[in-house]
């Protein structure tokens, strides 16, 4: 995937992306083509290999343009949290203000894309963990985006959506263990 500054490349980027989307409301991802999706980008296959290996890796380029784990710019730094606040607001935030992209996801079962995403925004995060041994930062946040990316499936298929202050609340209780403490 292309992670240079060209603005053309970007901007190359950003149409294919936003165009598989609109695709992918009408057709299943697993039926559009990379011809379909170029021709209606306007852009060149060539193009599109220069700046993807797959319809997957564009899909995974959408996430990381919206997504990225930074607990310093995701939080008010007047409210003094603990590092699972932080990533229980910051993902159940993300979660809900983009409903209708992990919609999307969902009903292409490409839920394996968020969850890697996810583990590997945590993992390039400096201050995920930093004291811990690296096997312990992997397996922590394989867990954590395993639970989020189930999170968001779970949120997206339900009719009736909690609001991001009640989902964020769950969220923290199941995590810290308070939801199970009476069974």
């Amino acid at each position: 995937m292309y992670c240079g500054t060209n603005k053309t490349a970007l901007s190359s980027q950003n149409q294919i992306s936003c165009t598989l989307l609109r695709l992918m409301e009408d057709v299943p991802f697993s039926r559009i083509s990379i011809s379909t999706l170029c021709r209606e980008a306007g852009v060149s296959r060539q193009t599109f290999y220069s700046l993807f290996q797959s319809k997957e890796n564009v899909i995974t380029w959408t996430l990381q343009q919206s997504y990225c784990y930074d607990p310093d710019g995701q939080m008010d730094p007047d409210r003094s949290i603990s590092p699972i606040e932080q990533i229980c607001h910051s993902y159940t935030r993300y979660i809900t203000d983009h409903a209708d992209f992990l919609r999307l996801l969902a009903e292409n079962n490409l839920p394996y894309i968020l969850y890697t995403s996810m583990y590997d925004s945590l993992m390039n995060c400096c201050c995920f963990l930093p004291d811990a041994p690296e096997d312990r930062r992997a397996y922590t946040a394989d867990f954590l985006s395993g639970g989020f990316s189930g999170l968001a499936n779970s949120y997206i298929l339900r009719e009736e959506r909690p609001d991001p202050a009640v989902l964020e609340q769950l969220t923290l209780d199941i995590l810290s263990g308070r939801l199970l403490e009476n069974c």
